[in-house]
């Protein structure tokens, strides 16, 4: 076995949620980088207005109190994407929490070849969990199958049809 053949051929991961993360992290660092931009540029005016009547002092280099302002401005935008990761974690790993609950019950029922619809227990939403429940669909079918073949064979009956019966059971059992 090679390792293309080795690789998931599906990804499991949510597209709308990440979605939204990614869309709200690029408009907070639009709002940061704005906001950021802006204090700079107020306090830039304001040292501007300090030091047009002073002709005469001597002068720091416009660069340096350019940095300066961005240094001072660079740890508040910098704790604000601390907070806003912190938060985006937080509520991702609830929501994988909520799903991973959700298919260890439906594994633990399958498991336990407990094959009731429990779709309205199940809690959170994802593909993976759409999967599982068409595959406890299929199992509850198969399951209804074997169990009626079951009981159409009895100690009387005739073999030629015991046979025919057993062939229904190894058909769905494949």
């Amino acid at each position: 076995m090679n390792n293309s053949e080795q690789l998931r051929r599906r990804h499991y991961v949510d597209r709308v949620l990440q979605g939204r993360f990614l869309a709200g992290l690029v408009t907070l660092e639009v709002l940061l980088f704005g906001i950021g931009l802006f204090v700079v540029y107020l306090r830039m005016n304001e040292v501007i207005e300090q030091q047009i009547f002073q002709a005469h002092a001597s002068h720091e280099g416009g660069i340096s109190l350019l940095i300066n302002e961005l240094i001072q401005v660079f740890p508040w935008i910098l704790l604000v994407n601390v907070v806003a990761v912190l938060i985006t974690s937080r509520i991702w790993s609830r929501y994988l929490d909520r799903v991973i609950q959700s298919l260890r019950q439906m594994l633990s029922s399958g498991a336990n070849l407990d094959f009731r619809d429990i779709s309205s227990q199940l809690v959170g939403h994802h593909e993976v969990l759409d999967i599982g429940e068409a595959w406890m669909a299929r199992e509850r079918n198969r399951n209804r199958v074997i169990k009626s073949a079951v009981a159409e064979l009895t100690v009387d009956s005739d073999p030629e049809e015991a046979i025919k019966v057993l062939d229904r059971i190894k058909a769905v059992l494949k």
